[in-house]
């Protein structure tokens, strides 16, 4: 009898042991495959370039863009397009430069800087504003998208000697991806 009642002691223990085992097992393997399975689909989310910063060279004649691809997929920068318009339109007449080839790919979850040489802009003064059109395609599609980015100069300069955008950047919003990136670039 002391068998039969440690066997009807142990056994129960046994076969919830087994229990926990095994529905630790499984939801182990469902929560991977639903994890994995999120990732693919973030991973098949179009992105689109985010600007995070301009700044303008005065020396160069140049504006500084930092670029980033937020999403899983490769962005092709096509070309872009620039219209500059003065803050005193009897000053000097809109200048338009337009279908600059760029063809450069931004890889998935990157930062690039791109540099947009202007020419002679020694009239572009504090409150003239340029209008940046960056376009670009997706490798799921054939369609062409684009993305502006409006710089008015402002009379601030940065520690670098740049002279930064009046209606603001994006810097401390895009920060935090920023750190995120550079985690999985590591990896």
């Amino acid at each position: 009898m002391k068998k039969e009642g440690l066997l009807l002691i142990v056994l129960p223990i046994v076969m919830v042991f087994i229990g926990l085992f095994a529905g630790f097992y499984f939801g182990v393997y469902k929560t991977a495959v639903a994890v994995a399975g999120c990732q693919m689909e973030k991973a098949l989310i179009a992105p689109s370039p985010v600007i995070s910063q301009s700044l303008y060279d005065e020396k160069k004649h140049q504006l500084k863009l930092t670029i980033v691809n937020p999403g899983g997929m490769p962005i092709e920068l096509l070309d872009k397009s620039l219209v500059l318009k003065p803050a005193n339109a009897k000053r000097q007449p809109v200048l338009i430069m337009s279908s600059i080839p760029l063809n450069i790919v931004l890889p998935p979850y990157s930062t690039m800087e791109l540099d947009l040489k202007l020419g002679n802009t020694t009239g572009f003064v504090v409150g003239d504003v340029l209008e940046t059109t960056l376009t670009y395609m997706l490798p799921v599609s054939n369609d062409v998208y684009a993305v502006v980015h409006r710089f008015e100069k402002s009379s601030e300069v940065n520690s670098q000697g740049y002279v930064k955008n009046a209606l603001g950047d994006n810097s401390q919003k895009t920060n935090q991806y920023d750190k995120m990136v550079k985690e999985k670039s590591k990896k």
